[in-house]
């Protein structure tokens, strides 16, 4: 599990204050789910916002609740409606047309 406010906190990069709010500078904030996949080497990133698809190179699927599918920024989509195997399928294949075009 990662938790973008956990990740700075441990980094020491989050201004606290009296009321309980708390601050991440914009741009880390933006930019950690990314970083966080480069370094651990993850290989698909699913979310359901595409407001931080521009900080990454892993491989980033923008999550339709509405249809429970998700599309890559090449158009490819895996279907969450389907059977487990299936899906995970989808992802292989999105992963092995990625690393090798």
């Amino acid at each position: 599990i990662f938790a973008v406010l956990d990740y700075y906190d441990a980094r020491g990069q989050v201004t606290y204050f009296d009321n309980g709010e708390y601050k991440v500078p914009d741009r880390l904030w933006d930019s950690a789910k990314a970083e966080y996949c480069s370094i651990e080497g993850i290989n698909m990133h699913i979310d359901d916002s595409s407001e931080y698809v521009k900080w990454f190179t892993t491989p980033y699927c923008r999550y339709q609740n509405t249809v429970q599918d998700c599309v890559t920024e090449n158009d490819f989509h895996i279907n969450f409606n389907a059977a487990p195997q299936q899906a995970l399928d989808e992802i292989e294949n999105i992963i092995s047309k990625v690393q090798y075009s």
